[in-house]
């Protein structure tokens, strides 16, 4: 609650000034982010020469360059009227919101081949941790990362996305697409951002300007970002400050690295730092880090916010678990699927000879597609049974977004809901007449009825 009326307030304060357009663009750019917490010591902090119309913001900029989570341009420069990028603005939030760990986490796995880099050279090496957060989070979806270029200026409207994305409220966002939006530049909204535009006006978190207008493709700056950004980090540090003392956590180890230990609770993946002179029991005796096994059940104790005691003992070592979700992508080749659920998305082998069901019947690896609802039992790790079902539906709606590329996709209005869908490259698509249509020759605007397999559409009937 603390952190929603923290950018309630913000980002009532900062959405509606105007800020000058003066700063240069500088050469030797380190994104926000990109540095750790902790900073520089007392002291040491750099002052910037840049912020004269700009005191609204200074102090929020001053704080979080102390602290290392964002930093300037050049010496003595930090361009607070620079446009902040969408990269940049998604991983100041995902600072904000306290998932750093999970995204330095994942950038550790990628650089190690230990995680698929699903973002390849599209954008710096830095990024691609704070990528994989956002996808997994759902703070950013496929369509995005198709038709979106993440080093190119965040809009008002896409960082209204991200922040309502990011608390949780994309299903309400949904449901508000064909509300009214008050502005007199509504038009200028995009189809798919009404309900994040109508959300964060209605909940007062981002307010159009004294003329009535939103302003939805006006880019956010730097300034901007770094006041909501320390608003939400005094929150987050607030709650930490009140967790301090002795603790005892009890969760599944993922990756000890660079004098951190990170380990999953809660469907969260969280970073402690190691003390100097740690213990680590296993089974009640005396061992070292180096004697834990990744995937397995421990405990930590904290002490003022340093992992101090490490606790596995085996016969708690959850040895077989499950895992639930949507394929979302499959390598023949090499028997790998990706599967997605709701908190997380995970890359997984199936070796030959794995039992594989599908609706009941004896399958094979090569009968699994992408978009089937699926079950892995694993024990230890690796897969010992795979269960997946078929999915169809048939509805109408009205074509609002039509993609043309490697994989064409269309977004369809069926009610007060959106759906978008990959269309299959062999999908039957004809007028009502019965004439054959090429998926170029669908209009937006056009009504159609669609039947959908395993999230892929296969078959187009025109309805006008």
């Amino acid at each position: 609650m603390k952190k929603i009326i923290s950018l309630i307030l913000t980002m009532g304060l900062l959405f509606t000034m105007g800020i000058p357009s003066y700063a240069a663009e500088y050469k030797g750019f380190t994104p926000p982010g990109l540095a750790k917490k902790g900073g520089l010591p007392p002291g040491i902090a750099k002052k910037f020469m840049d912020l004269d119309g700009f005191d609204w913001a200074r102090e929020a900029i001053e704080k979080l360059a102390h602290k290392g989570i964002i930093s300037g341009v050049a010496e003595g420069q930090f361009a607070p009227s620079r446009h902040v990028t969408k990269i940049e603005a998604l991983a100041m939030i995902i600072r904000a919101m306290g998932w750093d760990d999970a995204a330095d986490l994942s950038l550790d796995l990628i650089k190690k081949g230990k995680k698929e880099d699903k973002i390849k050279d599209k954008l710096q090496d830095w990024t691609k941790g704070y990528m994989e957060v956002a996808r997994e989070k759902g703070l950013i979806d496929e369509i995005d990362l198709a038709q979106q270029n993440f080093a190119t200026p965040a809009t008002r409207q896409e960082v209204a996305k991200y922040i309502i994305r990011a608390l949780g409220l994309e299903e309400e966002a949904q449901q508000r697409m064909n509300e009214k939006l008050r502005f007199k530049d509504t038009s200028a909204v995009q189809i798919g951002a009404v309900g994040y535009v109508y959300l964060i006006d209605a909940k007062d978190i981002m307010k159009g300007y004294p003329d009535g207008t939103f302003r939805p493709n006006q880019p956010v700056r730097r300034a901007e970002m770094a006041s909501l950004v320390a608003i939400l980090d005094e929150q987050l540090d607030d709650g930490e400050d009140e967790a301090q003392g002795v603790q005892t956590i009890k969760g599944k180890l993922i990756w000890v690295h660079d004098e951190k230990i990170f380990i999953e609770r809660n469907k969260d993946i969280e970073g402690y730092k190691l003390g100097n002179d740690i213990k680590v029991y296993i089974h009640g005796k005396m061992k070292t880090i180096k004697d834990l096994k990744i995937g397995e059940i421990i405990e930590i104790k904290i002490e003022d916010k340093i992992v101090q005691e490490i606790w596995w003992k085996t016969d708690v070592v959850v040895i077989e678990e499950s895992f639930q979700g949507i394929i979302t992508d499959i390598n023949i080749d090499d028997q790998k699927i990706v599967v997605k659920n709701e908190n997380k998305e995970k890359l997984f082998t199936i070796e030959k000879g794995t039992e594989i069901k599908m609706d009941g019947k004896t399958k094979s690896f090569h009968d699994l597609a992408v978009g089937m609802k699926i079950e892995l039992k694993l024990e230890n790790g690796k897969v010992t049974k795979v269960t997946a079902a078929t999915t169809a539906e048939t509805f109408k709606g009205i074509i609002i977004e039509k993609i043309t590329g490697k994989e064409n996709k269309l977004t369809l209005q069926a009610g007060n809901q959106m759906k978008t869908f990959a269309v299959a490259k062999n999908a039957e698509i004809k007028e009502k007449d019965g004439d054959i249509l090429s998926f170029d020759e669908l209009k937006v605007g056009k009504e159609v009825q669609v039947k959908v397999e395993n999230y892929m559409i296969v078959k187009i009937y025109t309805q006008d």
